[in-house]
C-alpha cells in the first residue's frame, strides 16, 4: 500500500492552503454489483462494477488540520468515533500527511466531522460518500488538488466503492494488474448526470447498521460459497449489457441485468458458511411488487446491497405510481426518491478551524 500511495502522491500538487474545507459527495448503488478483493490493503475488487450515483444520498465532511501532533478528531453525525472505525479513518489521512511531507508543506493531526444524510451502515452505501468526501476534503483542506482519476484511487483506499462517487452519473469500476503483477482499479464515467433521467426510489426496510460489516462478508463469501468461481466468470458479460443498455437508455435491458446481479450477489452470501442473509421479509415483497409493476406495463427494475433495503429505478412518468405500490408494502419504512447525481464537489473553503476543533473535549470517543 505504502509504494501504492507513493504513486498517488506523485500526482498531488499543491494550492493556496485554506483554514479547513468542506465536500459534499453522493452515495452510489450498483447495477453490476462487485464483491470480492484480490488486493484487501488496496482494496481492489475481484470483479468490475458499474453504479449509478445517487442525488439525494449525500454525506457532508469537514475537515482542519492543526500543526499539532496528536489524536485526530472524528466525528460521525454528532458522534465521536474511536476503534476501528476512526483508525480507518485516521490510516486515510496519513496518506495525505504523507504527501504533504513530500511537498514540504506538512500537516498534523486533524479534526474531522461528517454527516450522513440518510441511514449510515445499512446497505446504503454510506461509506461509498463517506470516503469520497473524507478525500475531496482532506486534500483541499491540506493545501493539494488533484485530477478527479487520482482522487478516485485515493477515495478507494477507503472503500472500494468511494471510487465510483468521485466522478457522478453512471460509473464504471474495473479491476486490472501491473506489468509487475500487482493489482490496481482504474475508474471511467460511462455516463454523465444528464445523460438519462431516471428516478431511484430507496425503500428503506431497516436503517439499523448491518449484522456484519461488507469487508468479513466478502471474506468468508469468497472462502466458503461453492458459486464464487462462477460469480468471478460472469462479471464481464454483465458489465457490457449494463454499459450498452445505459448508453441506450434501455430500462428492460438495465432491468434485466441489474437484478440478475444483485440476487447472484445475494445467493452468493446466502450459499456462504456460515451463511448471511441480508434481506428480511419486505425485501422479497418490494421484489414482488416491481415484478408486478413490470407484468402491468410499468417498466421499472430493482437492485439491493448488502443490506435488507431495496432501490427501484423507473421513469420520472411512472414515479408516483411506483412510489404506491412500494409504501403499500407492509414492513416499508419510507420510500426516498432521488435523481442521478453528480461529482464530489467542494461546498466551502470558510470554515473556521476553531470552530472545527473548538469541542477538543469530545476527543477520544469510545470504540464502536
Amino acid at each position: 500500500m505504502k509504494a501504492h500511495a507513493s504513486q498517488l502522491e506523485d500526482r498531488i500538487h499543491p494550492v493556496d492552503r485554506p483554514a479547513a474545507a468542506t465536500a459534499r459527495a453522493c452515495s452510489n448503488v450498483a447495477l453490476v454489483k462487485y464483491w470480492g478483493k484480490v488486493d484487501e490493503v488496496r482494496r481492489v475488487p475481484a470483479t468490475g462494477s458499474l453504479s449509478i450515483t445517487l442525488a439525494g444520498l449525500t454525506t457532508e465532511t469537514t475537515v482542519a488540520f492543526s500543526n499539532r501532533d496528536e489524536p485526530d478528531l472524528i466525528v460521525l453525525d454528532g458522534r465521536p468515533v474511536g476503534g476501528r472505525e476512526a483508525a480507518r479513518v485516521s490510516a486515510f489521512l496519513d496518506l495525505i500527511r504523507g504527501a504533504s511531507v513530500q511537498q514540504d508543506r506538512p500537516v498534523g493531526a486533524a479534526s474531522v466531522r461528517s454527516v450522513n444524510y440518510f441511514p449510515t451502515a445499512a446497505g446504503l452505501a454510506s461509506s461509498a460518500s463517506g470516503f469520497a468526501a473524507l478525500a475531496a476534503a482532506t486534500v483541499r483542506a491540506a493545501g493539494m488538488d488533484t485530477d478527479p482519476d487520482t482522487l478516485a484511487s485515493l477515495a478507494r483506499l477507503g472503500s472500494a466503492s468511494a471510487a465510483r462517487s468521485i466522478h457522478g452519473g453512471f460509473v464504471e469500476l474495473v479491476p486490472f494488474q501491473r506489468a509487475g503483477g500487482d493489482w490496481d482499479a482504474r475508474t471511467a464515467r460511462v455516463a454523465t448526470e444528464e445523460h438519462w433521467d431516471l428516478r431511484v426510489l430507496v425503500s428503506v426496510i431497516d436503517s439499523r447498521y448491518k449484522p456484519i460489516g461488507s469487508t468479513p462478508a466478502m471474506a468468508r463469501t469468497s472462502a466458503t460459497s461453492p458459486y464464487y468461481g462462477a460469480w468471478l466468470d460472469s462479471w464481464g458479460a454483465d458489465l457490457t449489457e449494463c454499459r450498452e443498455a445505459i448508453a441506450g437508455r434501455d430500462l428492460e435491458r438495465l432491468a434485466s441485468v441489474a437484478e440478475h446481479s444483485a440476487l447472484k450477489l445475494h445467493a452468493l452470501t446466502t450459499t456462504s458458511r456460515p451463511p448471511m442473509q441480508f434481506f428480511r421479509g419486505p425485501s422479497l415483497e418490494v421484489m414482488h411488487a416491481v415484478w408486478d409493476l413490470r407484468s402491468s406495463g410499468t417498466l421499472c427494475a430493482f437492485t439491493a446491497d448488502a443490506g435488507p433495503n431495496i432501490k427501484v429505478l423507473c421513469s420520472p412518468d411512472d414515479e408516483e405510481r411506483v412510489r404506491s405500490a412500494l409504501t403499500s408494502v407492509n414492513g416499508v419504512q419510507t420510500v426516498q426518491a432521488t435523481t442521478v447525481g453528480g461529482p464530489v464537489e467542494i461546498v466551502s473553503h470558510d470554515v473556521d478551524p476553531t470552530g472545527v476543533w473548538g469541542r477538543g473535549k469530545a476527543r477520544g470517543g469510545g470504540d464502536e
